[in-house]
């Protein structure tokens, strides 16, 4: 059996494009919970696709997947709707934690074993990301 990521992300852009992604999981959800197959839209091409447990909220979208985060299929979908992301996971039976920020359709993430390091802080570059996630909320993101 698996271990379970649990995913939990936000995509920024227009209210528009947002709807259309809310839509999508819950289209991903629906499908796959008739067929009891995964299922990804065809644009998708990046990482397994596999999301189960998918919660749609009117901010966050949470899902879960094995083992790791699926960063790759965020990709696609950020891309395809022409929108930003921010995103946290975590393993907690491997010890993974991490965050990723997508934007300019240029993803930093960092990932964080929490068996070999006391706290998030001890990863220099974690800092960095947690401004430009901070930029991205406050609407003050990079050019694009």
């Amino acid at each position: 059996m698996a271990n379970y990521c649990s995913n939990s992300v936000r995509f920024i852009g227009g209210e528009n494009s947002l709807e259309e992604i809310r839509q999508l999981f819950d289209d991903i959800d629906k499908k796959q919970m008739r067929s009891k197959r995964y299922h990804m839209p065809d644009f998708v091409k990046g990482g397994t696709g596999y999301m189960e447990d998918i919660a749609v909220g009117p901010s966050w979208i949470s899902y879960e997947t094995n083992w790791v985060p699926n960063l790759e299929v965020l990709d696609d979908i950020a891309d395809h709707y022409g929108v930003d992301y921010i995103a946290w996971y975590q393993e907690p039976m491997a010890g993974l934690y991490g965050e990723a920020v997508r934007t300019a359709r240029e993803t930093q993430f960092i990932n964080i074993n929490t068996y070999t390091q006391k706290g998030r802080g001890n990863n220099p570059a974690f800092f960095d990301l947690k401004e430009l996630q901070a930029s991205l909320l406050m609407g003050q993101g990079p050019e694009r």
